[in-house]
């Protein structure tokens, strides 16, 4: 059972992702369907949606925050 908690950070994904180049069209149309379904209202997504939901949160964070570079403080 995945908790509220992760389910509520892939779901704050949604909205950036839909944006990304990197999308294929099906994951572009499945984040879309997500995105509309959150702003009706409460939404629980099923083990199904949250499996695929990781898969391309995970695919974006590769592609996006890896590349960024390490600025750190006072340099």
């Amino acid at each position: 059972m995945t908790s509220q908690g992760e389910i509520d950070n892939l779901l704050h994904y949604v909205p950036i992702i839909i944006r990304a180049p990197d999308l294929s069209d099906w994951e572009r149309k499945f984040c879309i369907s997500i995105a509309g379904r959150l702003k009706r209202g409460a939404f629980s997504p099923s083990e199904k949606q949250i499996g695929v939901l990781r898969r391309i949160v995970a695919a974006f964070k590769a592609a996006t925050m890896d590349d960024a570079p390490v600025v750190e403080r006072g340099q």
